[in-house]
């Protein structure tokens, strides 16, 4: 029975903070299609973050490639013409005779024979304006199975999560071509959560981003595994663990201010980790230290970022401005100063634990 791998958007970059991680991902993927003994990968769209990625990286792309063992098609999304050179063109840029371009638009068909089994593509580039599709016509009748392959968003299949891209907008597809052209199964690209929908009797997959590409993509990164024979499929997802996933971690600065609860702190090697700090600090001074102490003591991530949001995160400097917030501090520093050198560690903790809820509270309800 043979096998189709297919991911996308997997937005390789030039860039020196992405260029590692990128390439190592579609190493991963290769070695994934290569294992499950696919005979054939689709790569839906943005394999390219930029145009200008192209030139620098195709012949490594081109090398990691062929070690899938398979033929490639790849489908050019919205990514692979942000910023492109006046004059230049896509094609231009070889990647081996193992990877097919299919950038003709507005579809192009393709059938190819897979040990006995026929598969038909109606392979679908990115586009603004899918227009010109109503008046393409697929041949007929379907040999095998027909699947079409594109990039950008499917009308109807729903999206929750990062804004969609400013810089490069992607059209708007109706699942109703896919269906008039015969096909059992729409391969796709554009949206970087997994969706799966089927739609006028055609199951429209996004495998989602195969790498974590931009702030709040949760979750495993995925690609699709496609066995078919004769006009019947299934599909199953895999995750690609060397991708790691974007993790929000909220953290909780101990009442001293000095420290910092580690209990949260758990993540994979892979991942990309953003810490939401909870607490109270003296100074932006002292939060930078507790950001130092973290990375020196966490577990290693591919990436560790910080948000320090105020409200979440007070600093003591910019709350003890409320006339409410002197008063407060003066009586706390009294009763504080009369608990005399007997005092425990425990009863210490307790009231440098309510100076932080106190001044918390004054911040949130803005007590003048």
């Amino acid at each position: 029975m043979p096998r189709i791998f297919h991911f996308a958007d997997l937005h390789l970059s030039a860039a020196p903070a992405e260029h590692e991680y990128s390439l190592s991902t579609l190493t991963a993927l290769c070695k994934m299609a290569r294992e499950a003994k696919a005979d054939l990968l689709t790569i839906g769209g943005d394999l390219f973050n930029t145009f200008e990625d192209i030139a620098p990286l195709r012949k490594t792309v081109g090398e990691i490639l062929r070690s899938c063992d398979a033929p490639a098609f790849f489908l050019p999304g919205n990514h692979e013409s942000l910023r492109q050179i006046r004059g230049q063109k896509l094609e231009q840029f070889n990647l081996g005779e193992h990877v097919e371009f299919l950038s003709e638009g507005p579809a192009t068909f393709l059938q190819r024979e897979f040990g006995g089994h026929s598969l038909q593509i109606v392979a679908v580039p990115h586009s603004s304006d899918y227009a010109a599709l109503s008046e393409w016509k697929a041949p007929a009748p379907p040999r095998g199975l027909r699947i079409a392959l594109a990039h950008g968003i499917v009308a109807g299949m729903a999206y929750s999560g990062p804004d969609e891209e400013k810089d490069a907008p992607a059209g708007v597809l109706e699942a109703a071509h896919f269906a008039r052209w015969e096909c059992q199964l729409a391969l796709l690209g554009h949206i970087h959560a997994g969706r799966e929908q089927t739609i006028d009797g055609v199951r429209c997959a996004y495998p989602g981003s195969a790498r974590v590409w931009r702030r709040g993509e949760s979750g495993p990164r995925e690609a699709l595994l496609i066995d078919w024979q004769g006009r019947e499929f299934s599909l199953q997802r895999i995750a690609i663990a060397a991708a790691g996933q974007y993790r929000t971690v909220e953290t909780n600065i101990l009442p001293e201010g000095n420290d910092f609860d580690c209990s949260a702190l758990s993540w994979e090697p892979e991942d990309t980790v953003e810490i939401r700090w909870n607490g109270m600090v003296e100074s932006d001074d002292r939060l930078d230290a507790l950001e130092r102490k973290l990375r020196e003591t966490a577990p290693p991530a591919r990436r560790i970022d910080f948000t320090r949001d105020r409200d979440r995160c007070l600093v003591a400097a910019d709350v003890v401005q409320l006339p409410s917030a002197v008063e407060f501090l003066r009586l706390w520093q009294q009763g504080f100063e009369q608990l005399g050198g007997e005092s425990n560690a425990e009863t210490i903790a307790d009231w440098r634990r309510a100076r932080a809820l106190g001044l918390k509270a004054l911040h949130d309800n803005k007590v003048s």
